[in-house]
């Protein structure tokens, strides 16, 4: 099917069934034993899944909502499961070049090894990525595979020429290209490893990222503040600690959910389906948060 109007009216009356945050932030007053028992009368948990996997199952179930609207090689696929299909990608290749006992497929992916083979054969781009991953790292080879596969969602983002689509993709730039470049400036990497895998398409360009290069890492991270409100950040003040990637990448990613709320009431496009992809994450994310917390409180 592709008719956006059917579409957009499946996934509206679908959004009904979603939490709200106010009412997932009330399962923090539970004790763990209770949580885990709303969990189940909520149909999250089911004793014959481990807890990691019940939480697997509802993306796994999200996918298969979408598949009900949208053909299996359709741009959604390709965009909210680019990190799966990276995961392949990348693994098959790690196994041919380096020998790496890798899991080369995984359940949310929309490709599997067996396409990366073949590709390898008959696909002139891909053979090309391939020629010209052999004397690279194992980080370097996952770096240009998510390239690779980023350069074509973005072309088919283009020729969309939908509005959310493209804001989402454009914030989801950003947020791997910071990431990108302040774990090389971190760890004091090379910035080789990170301009020639710098991702096109998104709001921040290369010339900014050349300008963070002339200043310390403070002042770097100071100069987020043009782009995004680093003043709500949980990195803002954790330079040097263990934990400023990891806080990054949340403020990030708490940034990219952000423009659901302009997506809420907006009808047309793929605005319905982004906004009910984002949110039932968001949704199932702060359940696992919360889970997670009282587990961590129990064991202490």
């Amino acid at each position: 099917m592709s008719d956006l109007g059917y579409i957009n009216g499946v996934i509206k009356s679908k959004s009904t069934e979603l939490l709200d945050l106010k009412q997932v932030d009330q399962l923090n007053n539970l004790s763990k034993d209770m949580l885990i028992n709303t969990l189940q009368s909520m149909q999250i948990f089911k004793k014959e899944l481990t807890n990691d996997e019940a939480f697997m199952k509802d993306e796994i179930e999200l996918k298969a909502f979408l598949m009900t609207l949208y053909p299996a090689n359709h741009l959604i696929f390709q965009l909210f499961y680019l990190s799966d299909d990276h995961r392949v990608l990348s693994n098959v290749i790690k196994e041919k070049l380096l020998g790496l006992d890798v899991e080369l497929d995984n359940r949310l992916a929309n490709i599997k090894s067996s396409d990366v083979l073949e590709g390898l054969s008959n696909n002139k781009d891909l053979k090309q990525l391939f020629e010209s991953l052999k004397i690279k790292s194992s980080k370097e080879i996952s770096d240009a595979t998510f390239k690779y596969l980023h350069g074509e969602i973005r072309n088919k983002v283009k020729k969309a020429n939908d509005d959310a689509l493209t804001l989402y993709f454009k914030k989801f730039t950003d947020k791997e290209n910071l990431m990108l470049y302040m774990r090389a400036r971190v760890f004091k990497l090379s910035l080789d490893t990170f301009y020639p895998y710098f991702l096109e398409g998104g709001d921040i360009k290369v010339s900014f990222f050349n300008e963070l290069d002339k200043i310390d890492l403070k002042d770097a991270y100071a100069e987020l503040r043009k782009f995004y409100k680093v003043e709500n950040f949980k990195s803002q003040g954790k330079l040097g600690s263990h934990d400023f990637l990891a806080l990054l990448n949340i403020d990030l990613g708490q940034d990219l959910l952000d423009i659901i709320e302009s997506l809420t009431y907006n009808l047309d496009g793929y605005s319905p389906s982004i906004e009910y992809i984002l949110r039932r994450r968001q949704i199932m994310q702060s359940i696992k948060e919360i889970y997670y917390k009282k587990e961590r409180e129990v064991n202490v």
